[in-house]
């Protein structure tokens, strides 16, 4: 995997949390780091796991309708073949890593599981919403080279951490962005970072000295998408993520990227701006179509929105930008394929989101 290849993940990992991708390319083409460091930065920059764990039952989506009551003409893909079955079947991911400490004021508002099986939580300073602190580990057996290696890498900035015994800070990789590495209780490397904090050699080891092991909680997955999901592969990166500010305020989403048809399918509280949009029919109930439109150098989604019960399913196409020298392109995926993707989608019955804006 090249330089590119990585920042393009990374763009498309977090979707929703970035600027516009063709900015963030822009800056990080004048700013060329070795693959390591920039590996780090995609696991902890963004943040894993999307702990809406209290899922009891669920309810299958109705059948795919029989027919789509308008098709765009400026969209052009290829529909997923037959055996197309993407692979989210992560299961339960155990929590075990809880803060006893954290900065005043500073509450959780981020989950991601990432297909490698990393999670990442994330916690905010609402009074200061730049400020942030991320945990992350790897929820799965097996090794983990890249993160084993930046260990290796930063043998020369150590710090003592008591019983937790050496922790190592990584190489930076943006500004006012520090990183602290340790290995766990199994002996798997877990790691901190800070952003945006005034003394952060002073605050992570205090967090990582704080940390409990005990933690009880459990990612149960909300959404899960059966074949066909937008033409995507099984062999595709994705990502499974919860950010909100409060309980009435929050978005599950699972996204795949990496790829020609970077896709998110979303849950929400509330509706995406639908202006523009069209009537279509979808999981039996009336939705809407949103076609993509360009905003400056780059491209909106394009969407179908339902509603399910109080809250909204979106399936979107991501824009797709290819290099570094070429601009960003609409996605390709047709109207046809996010109502089956749609049709696809199983909600739970239920949504913990109690934990958002908590410590």
């Amino acid at each position: 995997m090249t330089t590119d290849d990585l920042i393009r993940e990374a763009l498309a990992k977090q979707a929703d949390l970035a600027p516009p991708p063709h900015a963030m390319l822009a800056a990080l083409a004048r700013r060329r780091r070795n693959r390591t460091p920039l590996v780090i930065a995609v696991l902890v920059t963004a943040s894993a796991l999307v702990a809406v764990a209290a899922v009891i039952t669920r309810q299958p989506a109705p059948v795919a309708d029989p027919a789509v009551t308008q098709t765009p003409t400026s969209y052009t893909g290829k529909p997923p073949r037959p055996d197309t079955k993407p692979d989210y079947s992560l299961g339960e991911v155990p929590l075990r890593y809880e803060p006893g400490w954290l900065p005043d004021g500073f509450v959780e508002q981020f989950r991601e599981l990432y297909s490698g099986g990393i999670y990442t939580r994330q916690w905010r300073n609402p009074a200061d919403p730049e400020q942030l602190v991320a945990f992350s580990a790897k929820a799965k057996d097996g090794p983990n080279p890249m993160v084993e290696q930046t260990f290796k890498d930063a043998k020369d900035d150590r710090v003592d951490l008591g019983a937790l015994g050496e922790g190592r800070y990584a190489l930076p990789v943006e500004p006012q962005s520090t990183t602290l590495l340790w290995r766990g209780a199994d002996d798997r490397l877990v790691w901190l970072r800070a952003k945006n904090l005034p003394d952060p050699r002073e605050v992570l080891p205090r967090i990582a000295k704080a940390m409990r092991t005990d933690g009880k909680s459990v990612h149960g997955p909300v959404l899960e998408v059966a074949a066909p999901y937008a033409g995507n592969r099984t062999t595709d990166s994705s990502s499974y993520t919860s950010t909100g500010t409060s309980p009435t305020d929050w978005t599950v989403t699972i996204a795949t990227f990496g790829t020609v048809t970077p896709t998110e399918v979303r849950l929400s509280s509330d509706s995406p701006d639908t202006t523009g949009g069209t009537p279509v029919r979808a999981r039996g109930t009336d939705a809407t179509f949103v076609p993509a439109r360009q905003v400056g150098d780059d491209w909106t989604d394009v969407m179908v929105v339902v509603p399910v019960g109080d809250l909204f399913l979106t399936i979107a196409g991501k824009s797709f930008q290819a290099d570094l020298r070429t601009p960003p392109k609409p996605s390709a995926i047709p109207l046809e394929t996010l109502v089956a993707t749609a049709n696809a989608t199983t909600v739970a019955d239920h949504v913990d989101v109690s934990w958002f804006g908590k410590r």
